[in-house]
């Protein structure tokens, strides 16, 4: 019987020599996976806008301005699949290096919208407003994210 008591005290002297785990990591997973879906709206909007546009400016489906909303469009769908995934590697704490890479993919998903909220799509005229109310969301949010992931970094397993 003894021996029960000494096991059970050498698991309570391991338990307190951890620190105690954060929700740093939890929150930065659910800010990055709350980044990464306005990122995919982002990019539909955007594709979209290169379907609608087909052949506008007499460049045919792939030339002129609509290179460019394709290219954002893919882009933001990419940075959407990491996104989640390094949303849920920072909830399960795992992959430092690799979630810091997500959130730096949806950063630059953030500044790619501003960028082409200057560009006129089509007859839309869905300009400044309306893709800068998704690019500042993500941008706060998934700095946030990166802020909390350095706050946390030691309790990432790699």
């Amino acid at each position: 019987m003894s021996g029960g008591k000494e096991g059970s005290k050498e698991v309570a002297k391991q338990d307190a020599s951890k620190p105690p785990l954060s929700n740093l990591p939890f929150l930065s997973g659910i800010f990055s996976i709350i980044s990464a879906v306005l990122v995919i709206v982002g990019g539909v909007v955007t594709i979209w806008a290169a379907l609608v546009t087909y052949g506008g400016y007499g460049y045919g489906f792939i030339g002129g301005t609509n290179v460019f909303y394709w290219i954002v469009g893919v882009f933001e769908i990419i940075a959407f699949a990491v996104g989640i995934t390094g949303g849920i590697f920072q909830i399960k704490r795992q992959y430092f290096l690799g979630t810091i890479f997500s959130n730096i993919l949806l950063i630059t998903a953030g500044i790619m919208l501003i960028g082409q909220s200057f560009f006129k799509i089509g007859r839309m005229e869905l300009t400044f407003a309306g893709l800068l109310l998704l690019a500042v969301p993500i941008l706060i949010l998934t700095i946030l994210s990166i802020v909390f992931i350095g706050m946390s970094k030691k309790e990432f397993k790699n």
